[in-house]
């Protein structure tokens, strides 16, 4: 599979990661700390304008503005930002501490599936990184 295919593939990936958090960020209760909104909503905010931006930048030529080294960066940037969030997202899977600290139970999928989402995000962005540096796209 060719570097460009993989970038258009992993953006897909990336975009659904982004709109999964979302619509799952609010259900904490099975999760053991409470992260807050404003890094959900950093997540989502960053994530949908890396999404649009990046999503630009792919599509146009690298010799319109659209296409251009600026719209790169800015998206890349925006990448970087939603991961960011998204491991820090991952904190509210970390086990309570302390002598009141109850276990939940019934977390397992929703965190294997957080893990890997937001693990493969990361890995996603350093492709992207890559490729972008490399001229690939």
């Amino acid at each position: 599979m060719s570097l460009p295919v993989l970038v258009y593939l992993l953006t897909v990936f990336a975009a659904a990661v982004v709109v999964a958090t979302r619509l799952r960020t609010p259900q904490q209760a099975a999760s053991h700390h409470h992260t807050g909104s404003a890094i959900a909503t950093l997540h989502t905010v960053t994530g949908g304008l890396a999404v649009l931006i990046w999503g630009v930048f792919l599509v146009f030529g690298e010799d319109t503005f659209l296409g251009g080294a600026l719209v790169g960066v800015l998206g890349l940037g925006c990448w970087w930002l939603t991961t960011f969030a998204g491991l820090l997202l991952l904190t509210r899977w970390l086990p309570n501490r302390g002598k009141r600290a109850v276990e939940r139970s019934g977390r397992g999928a929703r965190m294997a599936a957080s893990f890997a989402g937001h693990l493969g995000l990361a890995v996603a962005v350093l492709i992207f990184t890559w490729a972008y540096t490399t001229s690939a796209v």
